[in-house]
């Protein structure tokens, strides 16, 4: 029986993503808050859960997910700088998903993908403070992602590529999947006419956390 158990066990993590198997069944639980959004596709529900990650405890995330897809590069100063700012990343918030973020980074998304644009104003001239606030309900800290590429519909092609933030000195969309004030969430991914996919992320602080 022992020895039925341990074979078990090993084929359990021979199926584990590599990247998941130094982190406690614990911790993947606990950062898996979308886990029942029907709402969400698989993929939207792994950007939550990445992003996750990446707040609880940055250093393992990097070590894990960020070095299994991109190994550090001392070269490249956007990754470089990723490496060493997730080694300052411990315990933060988690990020729960909210349906009024949902709605609006779907709207969104699927905007920008059936005009071919980019950015954060909707084709009808809507910025993002009017369009977030108006789907949320309320005014308070919010915060946007906007992703693109070709065959990005991936979660973790998504996640690394906002955290690098190569091209962006500001590193926005980086502190924006990091910040500490925010904790909610609404990632929505759709086709884009130009780029294949893109991803938008939504971010609120709300009182409602984990009500959506």
């Amino acid at each position: 029986m022992r020895k039925h158990v341990v074979t078990i066990l090993m084929l359990c993590l021979a199926a584990m993503p590599l990247a998941a198997q130094q982190w406690t069944s614990e911790q993947l639980a606990q950062a898996n808050t979308a886990r029942d959004a029907s709402y969400l596709s698989e993929q939207e529900k792994q950007v939550v859960f990445l992003c996750n990650l990446a707040r609880m405890d940055g250093a393992l995330f990097a070590a894990t997910y960020l070095a299994q897809h991109t190994p550090n590069d001392p070269s490249n100063w956007y990754l470089a700088s990723l490496y060493r700012d997730l080694q300052t990343v411990k315990d933060r918030q988690l990020l729960y998903p909210d349906k009024r973020l949902y709605a609006t980074a779907a709207y969104h998304a699927a905007d920008m993908g059936r005009t071919g644009r980019t950015g954060h104003t909707s084709s009808d001239g809507t910025d993002f403070a009017d369009r977030v606030y108006g789907g949320l309900g309320e005014k308070t800290l919010i915060a946007e992602n906007c992703s693109y590429g070709y065959n990005n519909d991936q979660a973790i092609n998504i996640v690394i590529q906002l955290l690098i933030d190569e091209n962006v000195p500001s590193f926005g969309h980086r502190k924006n999947i990091l910040n500490p004030n925010l904790n909610a969430i609404g990632a929505a991914i759709a086709p884009h006419k130009t780029y294949q996919f893109n991803c938008v992320m939504d971010f609120a602080r709300t009182s409602t956390v984990g009500q959506q």
